[in-house]
């Protein structure tokens, strides 16, 4: 398993309950920070297929960990051309909008 990284996350209310709701649903999935890593995963599997996202304004920061690799982001933020951050909140809401529909 790749080491713990903690990071900050901008996401909306919405979203954020959706991660929540997610894990709960999922029986493989029960901590919020495998529903992020399961969405960085995912996301770097179908990276030129998804196109990056800005977090939206009112959306607020918390502080998560995840266990994917910090270069994973770092290859998603540059195939992306956006930054780490912005690669974080597409590979989640990306990832919310598969499993959940869009929000």
């Amino acid at each position: 398993m790749s080491e713990k990284v903690a990071s900050k996350i901008r996401l909306p209310q919405e979203t954020r309950l959706a991660v929540r709701q997610l894990a709960i649903s999922q029986q493989k999935l029960k901590y919020l920070y495998e529903v992020i890593d399961s969405a960085i995963i995912w996301s770097s599997l179908r990276a030129s297929e998804l196109q990056p996202l800005l977090p939206p304004r009112s959306a607020r920061d918390f502080v998560t960990l995840y266990y994917t690799q910090a270069d994973t982001l770092t290859k998603l933020a540059d195939s992306w051309d956006c930054n780490v951050t912005e690669a974080l909140y597409t590979a989640v809401q990306s990832y919310i909008n598969a499993h959940t529909g869009p929000l």
